[in-house]
């Protein structure tokens, strides 16, 4: 059989996308003044003490992941307003956005919404890093 356009037999072949190694779930929470000040004074820090520039969502995002190993000291009843004004968290979907989101999640299990279960997690890891914890335990 010939081709009927030989331009198109000349078109390099396009190679397969090659699925995404780490798919994130991005969650955004509410912010007020007091707060995004202190997120933004922590991530200074943080950048300094490890000596490279850390983004604020990969900030925010390393002390969500410490706040969700210390659950103990999480106040779910904390006064919450969205404000409208949000930073964000990048979780992996297959393990870490289950224990917030999943069906069996920490929104589920107190009756929450996905963001303020982030907002609830992040002040009280934000509180016990204040009291005396260390960079070197978030990083």
């Amino acid at each position: 059989m010939s081709i009927i356009n030989p331009f198109i037999d000349e078109l390099p072949s396009r190679q397969p996308e090659k699925p995404r190694q780490k798919r994130i779930h991005n969650i955004k929470f509410p912010i007020d003044a007091v707060l995004k000040l202190k997120l933004r004074t922590l991530c200074k820090q943080m950048s300094r003490f490890k000596g490279e520039v850390i983004s604020q969502t990969n900030c925010n995002t390393m002390l969500l992941r410490y706040g969700l190993k210390h659950l103990d000291c999480v106040n779910w009843d904390i006064p919450y307003q969205d404000c409208k004004v949000y930073m964000h968290t990048h979780l992996k979907k297959e393990t870490e956005y289950p224990l917030i989101g999943g069906p069996f999640g920490l929104a589920i299990r107190y009756g929450l919404s996905e963001r303020r279960t982030v907002y609830c997690i992040m002040v009280a890891a934000l509180r016990r890093i204040e009291q005396g914890g260390t960079l070197e335990e978030i990083i």
